[in-house]
């Protein structure tokens, strides 16, 4: 099974990374779409309509960037 974000570079039926790792399989290895990426996506948008999260997360990312 491939697992893929939703951009036709991954997941394009004709020249996507899933039909070129299809024709190379010898049995078949169906796409489906990654519900971990949909998940961060819906996730991103949620924290950026909160300035309170907005602080926090560029409060953890300067830390970070000590380390």
């Amino acid at each position: 099974m491939q697992g893929y974000d939703g951009a036709s570079v991954m997941s394009g039926v004709y020249g996507g990374v899933q039909a070129i790792m299809q024709g190379k399989c010898e049995s078949p290895a169906p796409f489906v779409h990654c519900c971990t990426h949909n998940l961060c996506l819906v996730t991103r948008d949620a924290v950026a309509c909160d300035p309170n999260m907005i602080d926090f997360f560029e409060t953890v990312a300067q830390v970070n960037a000590y380390f």
